[in-house]
């Protein structure tokens, strides 16, 4: 069992490693691709997303959340613009909740929403080489912003290429066809062209994103936050004209008041948090952890946390119930600054 146990650190020791230095290669099991089509579909989007999906040209992207009418989160999605169609990448579980959400709003608009589920996998190529190493096996545009998508052929198959930074270290989502997934790994870890891919799990992803601050809706965020809260501020335009939720968000914004927002904590000793530890200031509950692991940038654990606004200052001691165990924190902006560098 002990030999297992160190086996599997091994290898989550040389995933991390190939996302921080050269690049890791992971299906995002669960994720789903919602397909949005008729002649409605971007001004419907556009009312419904806390994003400007009209400011879209084809070819781009951006990140948006799916508000309630009280502005809480109910999802948060990467939206692509094609010229048929518009493509929503849904976290896990959440295809049935966005799909009964945008059709309760469809009324007189020529709007279908269609599942790729079962026709099409993601897969995600991390790390701070991820775009170099796709430009020696394939054609890719030197001037690239997040969101941007194109159509890539990589061997004798295609793949849709949607840039997407989802460890803090750079990197590219590839939409893949199910009948042509195998070939399309295949091809990415073994062509001779390519120096530097590993295959990755989820669990060297949840290190780095944490590390740089990225949240997980579903983990880090649910139905009862603010986008504002959460960290999702690049979810939002402040811009764009009505939707869902929209009035909520504005009086947030302008009013310059939060209660709780996520935030870093840098624990001390070798054992991470657990998602749902209280964080206490001396004997008063100020926060809980939503997020937390062992961080090998910092050598030490670190924690994404809710944190009530008069301990929002960076170095500030707390202390982290975790079972029966108190942990001492300290605040710390995100990201956490000694994983930014490359």
């Amino acid at each position: 069992m002990q030999s297992e146990m160190h086996r599997i650190q091994w290898n989550l020791d040389q995933e991390y490693r190939a996302i921080r230095e050269e690049a890791g290669l992971l299906e995002l099991s669960g994720y789903e691709i919602l397909e949005v089509t008729g002649r409605d579909r971007i001004r419907f989007l556009h009312g419904m997303l806390s994003n400007d999906i009209k400011a879209l040209d084809d070819g781009q992207g951006c990140l948006a959340a799916m508000l309630n009418t009280q502005g809480k989160t109910l999802a948060v999605m990467q939206v692509l613009r094609r010229k048929e169609d518009l493509l929503l990448l849904l976290g896990p579980g959440f295809m049935e909740k966005v799909q009964t959400h945008l059709r309760r709003y469809i009324i007189s608009d020529q709007v279908e929403l269609a599942s790729r589920a079962g026709h099409a996998i993601i897969l995600s190529l991390q790390g701070r080489r991820s775009i170099e190493i796709l430009r020696s096996c394939a054609k890719v545009p030197e001037a690239l912003n997040p969101y941007d998508h194109f159509p890539l052929l990589l061997g004798e198959k295609t793949a849709h290429l949607m840039v997407s930074d989802r460890s803090g270290r750079g990197g590219a989502d590839l939409l893949v066809q199910r009948a042509d997934y195998a070939q399309i790994r295949q091809y990415l870890l073994e062509s001779s062209s390519i120096q530097g891919i590993l295959p990755a799990s989820l669990d060297a992803l949840n290190i780095h994103r944490i590390e740089a601050g990225i949240p997980w809706h579903g983990v880090d965020a649910d139905e009862s936050n603010l986008p504002l809260e959460a960290g999702f501020e690049k979810a939002i335009s402040y811009k764009k004209g009505c939707y869902l939720g929209q009035e909520i968000i504005a009086r947030a914004t302008f009013r310059g008041h939060l209660n709780r927002k996520l935030m870093g904590l840098v624990l001390e000793g070798n054992r991470p948090a657990f998602n749902g530890d209280n964080v206490f200031q001396d004997e008063k509950e100020v926060g809980r952890v939503t997020s937390s692991v062992f961080s090998p940038a910092l050598q030490h654990p670190v924690a994404l946390a809710y944190l009530r606004r008069e301990v929002w200052e960076s170095g500030m001691e707390l202390l982290v119930k975790s079972g029966e165990e108190f942990i001492k924190a300290k605040v710390a902006e995100l990201p956490f600054a000694e994983t930014t560098e490359g």
